[in-house]
């Protein structure tokens, strides 16, 4: 027992010790669609209403109009709290756009719920000779979006996006979840990736150090000053030994750390000269992950620059 207990301590110390070291950062990206001309914006369902005979037959808690006029009012919020764009009332845009004229906004929205099916489904549980029934929803729809450029008229995005869910089971039917409470967290889902499209966004990021197999006792200093978050001096232990040994795997680390640090001209550097000289692997992928940082950064500033001068 006390063999068994020791050779697990052993296993979590080798496993710990073996762990590489991370680098959390958040990074801002640009819009996925460079919209930073546009200051007004408007949400439109064109999702069809329903008549009165509709209301009279039919729950239209269950429709795809009361869905699609949810997923307007999350949307418009999430646009609110960006204060990115100005929000144009969606009945005024959608009042010019049936009239045949262009909505107020630089921008609008066109969202649209189809294809919606929604019932209520019993299962039967027996357990002792004791029959059980339990209740629940399931629902599917597809979700089409426009983005479109008012004054051109220009589809800048159109795409379909397709939902199935069902709620929790339980035991009386009236406790069902409806079908717009239930398409509630599909649509904050939705948004959470629309509003990426639209504006600028942080990502949070992880960058992992190479791990020295030589047991170098200062490749070991760099990578515990690492860990305090003393970027600075660890960069420069780093830097230092791979100078004076070659070890790729520290100028690996101390091209990561400049990553980090969003010197990407540094870094790209600096890798570079890990990679050619090295041939590493993890090192031209690296290469690859900061040029693509750079492109990012400078869509990002062109996007910011164009906005700050509207």
């Amino acid at each position: 027992m006390k063999k068994t207990h020791l050779l697990f301590i052993l296993s979590l110390i080798f496993l710990f010790s073996s762990c590489a070291t991370n680098i959390s950062v958040r990074v801002q990206r640009p819009a996925e669609l460079d919209l930073s001309y546009a200051e007004t914006i408007a949400v439109i369902s064109t999702t069809p209403k329903l008549d009165f005979w509709d209301y009279f037959f039919y729950d239209a808690e269950f429709e795809g109009y009361e869905i699609s006029e949810k997923l307007v009012s999350l949307l418009e919020s999430r646009i609110i709290t960006s204060n990115y764009f100005t929000l144009i009332d969606s009945n005024q845009a959608n009042y010019s756009i049936k009239n045949g004229l262009k909505p107020a906004s630089d921008v609008y929205i066109t969202v649209n719920i189809n294809e919606l099916n929604t019932e209520i489904k019993i299962e039967e549980y027996k357990k002792d000779d004791i029959i059980t029934l339990k209740y629940y929803r399931t629902l599917n729809f597809n979700l089409t979006y426009q983005i479109v450029d008012s004054k051109t008229s220009v589809i800048l995005k159109k795409a379909q996006e397709s939902f199935s869910c069902e709620s929790d089971k339980v035991d009386n039917e009236k406790d069902v979840q409806t079908a717009k409470y239930l398409a509630e967290n599909e649509l904050s889902s939705f948004i959470s990736k629309f509003m990426k499209q639209i504006t600028p966004y942080i990502e949070q990021k992880t960058l992992t150090l190479l791990k020295d197999k030589t047991k170098n006792p200062q490749m070991e200093y760099a990578d515990n000053l690492t860990k305090d978050g003393r970027l600075a001096l660890a960069y420069k232990e780093f830097l230092e030994i791979y100078n004076s040994t070659g070890m790729y795997e520290a100028g690996y680390n101390a091209a990561i750390i400049l990553m980090a640090q969003e010197r990407y001209e540094e870094a790209s550097e600096l890798m570079s000269d890990v990679y050619y000289s090295s041939g590493n692997i993890k090192a031209r992928e690296a290469l690859k992950e900061i040029q693509f940082e750079i492109q990012s950064r400078d869509k990002l500033q062109k996007q910011t620059e164009t906005r700050e001068n509207i």
